[in-house]
Order: C-alpha cells, then sequence, then structure tokens
C-alpha cells in the first residue's frame, strides 16, 4: 500500500516522498528531511495516520512557508501539541479535512441510493492537478 501512495505522490509532482512512521525515529526523520532539502525542510507534509504523534511529527518536518495537511483523522478528543508562535513565524499551515466537505445528512443517504441502483450511477477518473 505504501507504494502506492508514493506512486500517486509522484504522479502529482512531488519530488521526494518518506514513508514515515513511529515518533521514536523524529530525529532521523528531521535530519533525513533538512539533508533532502539542502535545510529547507519540506514544502508539504501530508499526514494519512489519525493519531497524534504522526501530526505532531508532519508539524516538525514543515519548513517555512511550509503546510501540512491531515487527512487521516484521529477520533474526536485526541489532542497534539505544537508551539503556534512557531508556525506563525513561518508562515506555516496546518489544514485538515474530515470527509472534505460531505454534508453527511445530505451526501450519505445519496451515496446509499446510488449504491442501491448501482446501473443508474456513473464513475470516471480525472487526474490531480497541480495547484501554481
Amino acid at each position: 500500500r505504501a507504494m502506492a501512495v508514493v506512486s500517486v505522490l509522484r504522479n502529482a509532482g512531488a519530488d521526494v516522498e518518506m514513508i514515515v512512521a513511529g515518533p521514536d525515529q523524529d530525529p532521523v526523520y528531521a535530519a533525513e528531511v533538512r539533508a533532502l532539502t539542502n535545510g529547507r525542510m519540506a514544502e508539504h507534509v501530508l499526514v494519512s495516520v489519525g493519531v497524534g504523534p504522526a501530526i505532531e511529527q508532519g508539524i516538525g518536518l514543515m519548513g517555512k512557508g511550509g503546510e501540512t495537511i491531515i487527512v487521516g483523522m484521529p477520533p474526536s478528543g485526541v489532542t497534539t501539541t505544537f508551539d503556534p508562535s512557531w508556525i506563525a513565524a513561518d508562515s506555516q499551515r496546518i489544514v485538515g479535512s474530515k470527509m472534505g466537505s460531505a454534508q453527511v445528512p445530505v451526501d450519505i443517504p445519496q451515496l446509499v441510493g446510488l449504491y442501491r441502483g448501482a446501473g443508474n450511477c456513473r464513475s470516471y477518473h480525472a487526474p490531480l492537478q497541480r495547484e501554481y
């Protein structure tokens, strides 16, 4: 599964991908990102594991003007710790998405209806677009 993620990231324009596992490796990964980016750290960090330490780790890998995108959401009530003054000083962003822009009371019944009447359902694949 990790290789599929790397493939998607490469196709979306990523220069370097790292599959990071375990907060015990924070210094190792930070040093590797620092070396790969000539000290700039990561422009974009995608956190797909819904646990607090992974989110903290992602935030720690951002460079100036960087962005951490949290797509793997932890359960409600999980908290993380980071220094907001560093986020502000380095013009960084933390972005999260819990079911995207879904409107659960509307969208879920609609999806169930599409599933039940699969003959009326259309699907297509669209390429990922890079933002400039």
